[in-house]
């Protein structure tokens, strides 16, 4: 009995030895036992066997101690390697001071011994691992840094039976995005045709940049060519250029209204005669990312013209995406977009997709 007791105790002993190389005491008394594994920005996170990975506030944490070597750095700049053990300050060692002194850590190392009040210890990290305030650094400056994203999608229909119908539908969209600007390349085409009449013969190419110089205030500038045999528009080139104001700028969820001035100039199959004006140009750009990789899309833009405010352009889409399996390459977008012309050559108005589409990324 009493060496099955031994067993268990020093097979404990054994599976608890990895996280008893530190001791973290706190302003409140208590005594913690766990791994050090870093200070970092105000908090101390020790890892234990009992409750998981703690975050101490530092400004609580009296003292402290490490049988593993730990790499310190003070409130100069200064870094030593090496255990570290609450120390006795010099002044309560010669009975100089009758006052409560500052705690003070005793570091031996390599280079020697170092005494340094808690204090003036600014962060605190593994021997095998970076430095957190230069790894947080280089995440930022990842974060800053232009890159490139790419976006391909196609959508087919086809139905045969009392009605046949045949539908086509692709896109390509290249970004490079920083936080604060992209450039925006789009193409975009659709063809559809029921009963062997064509009910959507569509190309759109565009070019948009946005860039911001304050946390919400920025400026754009876009150009479009577009071209519809429906609507018979041979040529249609739109261009704008203002003020972006972001109304929401969170990490998933964004709102941008824009505003400015724009031209158009349309040119028509037929007889219809030719338009060209100058334009007001407004838009607004939603977008919300929920979960790992769902997001929902909205866009609506408004551009009348300024010496007829009956003549105008209003384009609405509106788009869910959702993943595809379990890679990221896949997603599969569900969406609705509407193009309205107040005074089409064509007789229609309003013109009315409903599209599902699957979307490679790539970067």
């Amino acid at each position: 009995m009493i060496f099955r007791t031994c067993a268990v105790l020093l097979w404990f002993l054994v599976l608890v030895a990895p996280l008893t190389a530190g001791v973290v005491e706190t302003r409140d008394g208590s005594r913690l036992v766990g791994k050090i594994i870093r200070i970092d920005q105000g908090l101390l996170h020790l890892e234990t066997g009992y409750a998981g990975t703690l975050a101490i506030r530092q400004d609580q944490v009296v003292s402290f101690s490490s049988e593993e070597e730990l790499v310190l750095r003070l409130t100069g700049g200064a870094t030593m390697t090496g255990q570290v053990a609450a120390a006795v300050p010099a002044a309560a060692e010669s009975g100089a001071s009758a006052t409560p002194l500052e705690p003070v850590l005793e570091v031996r190392g390599e280079e020697g011994v170092l005494r340094t009040p808690v204090s003036r210890v600014a962060a605190v990290w593994q021997k095998d691992q970076a430095d957190p305030e230069i790894s947080r650094l280089r995440e930022e400056k990842e974060k800053m840094r232009r890159r490139w994203q790419y976006e391909a999608g196609l959508d087919l229909l086809g139905k045969e039976g009392n009605v046949r119908e045949f539908g086509l539908g692709s896109n390509f969209t290249a970004t490079l995005k920083s936080p604060d600007d992209a450039l925006k390349l789009l193409s975009e085409y659709e063809r559809r045709e029921k009963n062997d009449e064509k009910t959507a013969d569509r190309l759109l190419g565009a070019i948009d940049y946005e860039a911001f110089f304050h946390e919400r205030y920025g400026w754009y500038v876009r150009t479009a060519l577009e071209k519809d045999d429906i609507e018979l528009v041979d040529l249609r080139s739109t261009s704008g250029a203002g003020f972006s104001y972001r109304l929401l700028n969170r990490e998933h969820h964004s709102l941008v209204a824009r505003t400015g001035l724009g031209y158009r100039y349309t040119s028509y199959i037929g007889e219809h005669e030719n338009d060209s004006d100058p334009t007001l140009d407004f838009g607004l750009f939603h977008r919300f990312d929920f979960g790992q990789r769902w997001s929902l899309r909205n866009e609506l833009t408004y551009s009348p013209s300024i010496s007829a405010f009956s003549d105008y352009l209003v384009h609405h889409e509106s788009a869910l995406e959702m993943p595809v399996g379990n890679g990221e390459f896949w997603k599969l977008r569900l969406g609705v977009r509407n193009n309205y012309d107040s005074q089409p050559a064509a007789a229609k108005k309003l013109d009315t997709t409903y599209y599902t589409r699957m979307i490679l990324n790539w970067q």
